[in-house]
C-alpha cells in the first residue's frame, strides 16, 4: 500500500479533534479534509501535534526511500532509525552537509565522523560564547584555557542529552548547555576561586575556601612577597608531613604535572607491579588506544553480522507469525509445535546466513539460533496481549499492521542479540576485514594510517605478550585500575591539605582574639 492510499483514510478535522486542539485546519492554509505528505510535513513543522509524524511513519514502513528529505526529518524527528539510515545514505560522503540534528543523531550512535563534523562545525560558536564571558572572571595562567575545556565538555554534553523529538533546534540548545557549564564553572570561582578545576583533575586549585593559595602556588612558591613564599613553603611542608608515603608519592609526581595516567604509569614501573619491556609511557599509551580501538573495529563488526543475519530471516519471522495468528484462531496453538515448524521448515530449505562472504552459518545452527529467542518471546505476557490484537483484527486494520510489526520487531531484537552474542564466541575476521572497520571508524589516531599498515599492526597487538606473559587487555586493565587509585589518592590529599590550612586559620584566629 501506498503512502498516498494510507492517508486517504483520515480525515484531518477529526484527527483535529483528537488532538485536542481548538485551531482548525484552515489556520493552517489547508483545504481539503483528507491527509497528504504535504500536510503532514506542513503541520508537524507549524505544530506541536503528534498525529503528522505519527501517520508518515506508520504508513511510510519499509518505503521511507520514497520518501523525500522533508519527509525524512519529520521522520528523523519522530526518532525513526530507519529515516536516520535512508538520509545516511543520501548524503554519502557528504555528512558535512547534513543538518546539526541528523548530525547529533549520528553521534548519540557512536559515529565518531558526525562528532567530529559537529565539533569544527561549532568550534567557532564556542570560541564566540567564551569570549563573550566577563573578563573579569579569567583567572591566572593557563585558566582560560579551562574555560574553553569547560566550554567543549559543556558542548559534548549536549550532544549526548539532545532528544531530535523534542524538535528543539541543536544551536539554540548546545548554547544553552554551553552556558550552563560556564556559568556554573563562574559561580563556583567567585567563592572557591579555581576550585571549580578540581573537577577537570586540576591542581591549580585553592587549598581553602579563606586562602587564594592554590597547591600549584605552594609547591612552586610563586606569591609576590618573600615572606608570603616562606609561609607557604612551611605550609606545604606541614601538609606533606601529613600524607602517608604513597601519598606523598603520587602528591610530588602530581606536583610536577603528570597526568592521572602517567602517574599510573611511573607508579607501575616504579613499584615493579608490571613490567612495560622498556616501552616509555607515550609507547605504552598509543599500544592500549589502538588496542581498544581494534576491539571496538570488532564488536561493530559482530553487530553488523547480527543485523544482516536478522534481515535475511525476516521474511521468516514474518511466515511464522502468521502462522501463529492463524492456529490461534483455528483454537490449535501450540507454541513447542509453531517452533517445531519452523526449524523443520528451515532445514528443508537448507537455510544459510552468507556473512562478508567468509563466514556461513548452516541450517542447523540458524535453527539453533533463531528457534530460542522466538520460544522466550512468544511465551511472554507481552506477545500474548499483542496476539490477541492480532487475532481479533483484520488483516488490513491499522491496528492489527501496528501490532504485527510490534511483535515482529520483538522477536528481531531477540534473535539479533542472540546472533550477536553467537557471533562474539564464534566468528573470527580477517586483519583486512578489522583494518576496514577502523577506517570508517575514521579515528583522530590512524587519521593517517594506511589499511596495510593497521592490518599489520592489529597482528602485532592481538599476538603481544609481554616478558610476563600479559597481553595489552592485561596491560590496559591494571593501568584503568591504578589511574582509579590516583584519582582516590589526590582526592585524599586535596582533603588533607584543607582541613590542615582551615586548622591553622582557626587557630590564627584565637590567638588574635588573646
Amino acid at each position: 500500500m501506498s503512502l498516498q492510499t494510507f492517508l486517504e483514510d483520515f480525515n484531518l478535522d477529526t484527527l483535529f479533534a483528537i488532538e485536542g486542539s481548538k485551531e482548525t485546519k484552515e489556520e493552517f492554509e489547508i483545504v481539503e479534509d483528507s491527509c497528504s505528505e504535504e500536510n503532514l510535513v506542513n503541520l508537524h513543522n507549524k505544530s506541536k501535534f503528534l498525529f503528522p509524524s505519527y501517520l508518515l511513519r506508520f504508513g511510510s514502513f519499509n518505503q521511507v526511500n520514497e520518501l523525500d528529505s522533508k519527509s525524512l526529518n519529520v521522520l528523523l524527528e519522530s526518532g525513526s532509525v530507519m529515516a536516520y539510515e535512508e538520509l545516511k545514505k543520501r548524503y554519502g560522503r557528504n555528512l558535512s552537509k547534513a543538518p546539526d540534528e541528523f548530525l547529533v543523531i549520528g553521534a548519540q550512535r557512536n559515529g565518531i565522523l558526525e562528532r567530529d563534523i559537529l565539533t569544527a562545525n561549532y568550534k567557532s560558536i564556542i570560541e564566540r560564547i567564551i569570549n563573550r564571558v566577563d573578563k573579569r572572571y579569567y583567572f591566572k595562567g593557563q585558566e582560560k584555557e579551562d574555560l574553553v575545556q569547560e566550554a567543549f565538555m559543556g558542548f559534548l554534553k549536549a550532544i549526548e542529552v539532545y532528544k531530535v523529538e523534542r524538535r528543539t533546534k541543536f544551536k539554540d540548545f548546545s548554547h544553552y548547555v554551553i552556558q550552563r557549564h560556564l556559568g556554573t564553572l563562574m559561580n563556583r570561582s567567585r567563592n572557591f576561586r579555581n576550585r571549580a578545576l578540581n573537577e577537570s583533575y586540576s591542581y591549580n586549585m585553592p587549598v581553602t575556601t579563606n586562602n587564594e593559595t592554590t597547591f600549584e602556588e605552594l609547591i612552586e612558591g610563586t606569591n609576590s612577597s618573600p615572606e608570603k613564599v616562606a609561609e607557604d613553603k612551611q605550609i606545604l611542608k606541614e601538609i606533606k608531613g601529613k600524607l602517608t608515603d604513597n601519598e606523598r608519592e603520587v602528591f610530588d609526581f602530581y606536583s610536577d604535572g603528570y597526568t592521572y595516567d602517567e602517574i599510573a604509569y611511573k607508579l607501575i614501573e616504579k613499584k615493579g607491579q608490571l613490567s612495560f619491556d622498556g616501552m616509555k609511557y607515550s609507547d605504552v599509551s598509543t599500544s592500549i588506544k589502538l588496542f581498544e580501538a581494534y576491539n571496538n573495529a570488532i564488536d561493530l563488526l559482530h553487530k553488523d553480522v547480527a543485523k544482516k543475519a536478522t534481515l535475511e530471516i525476516s521474511p521468516l519471522i514474518e511466515e511464522l507469525i502468521v502462522q501463529v495468528i492463524h492456529s490461534i484462531k483455528e483454537g490449535k496453538f501450540d507454541k513447542e509445535q509453531i517452533v517445531e515448524l519452523l526449524a523443520t521448515h528451515l532445514n528443508e530449505l537448507e537455510f544459510q546466513v552468507e556473512l562478508f562472504g567468509e563466514h556461513i552459518i548452516a541450517s542447523t545452527m540458524v535453527t539453533k539460533l533463531v528457534t530460542t529467542p522466538i520460544t522466550q518471546v512468544i511465551s511472554s505476557e507481552d506477545t500474548g496481549e499483542v496476539l490477541d490484537v492480532l487475532v481479533a483484527q483484520e488483516e488490513s486494520n491499522t491496528t492489527y499492521v501496528r501490532a504485527f510489526k510490534r511483535l515482529k520487531k520483538s522477536l528481531e531484537k531477540e534473535i539479533t542479540l542472540n546472533l550477536y552474542n553467537y557471533g562474539k564466541q564464534e566468528v573470527t575476521y580477517s586483519e583486512e576485514k578489522i583494518a576496514q572497520k577502523v577506517i570508517s571508524m575514521d579515528l583522530q589516531i590512524l587519521k593517517e594510517a594506511e589499511e596495510r599498515w593497521i592490518a599489520s599492526d592489529i597482528t602485532r597487538k592481538f599476538k603481544f605478550v609481554s616478558s610476563q606473559g600479559l597481553t595489552w587487555r592485561d596491560i590496559a586493565q591494571e593501568m584503568k585500575r591504578k589511574k582509579k587509585s590516583v584519582d582516590n589518592t589526590i582526592q585524599r590529599i586535596r582533603n588533607k591539605g584543607n582541613q590542615h590550612i582551615e586548622e591553622f586559620e582557626a587557630l590564627m584566629k584565637k590567638e588574635l582574639v588573646h
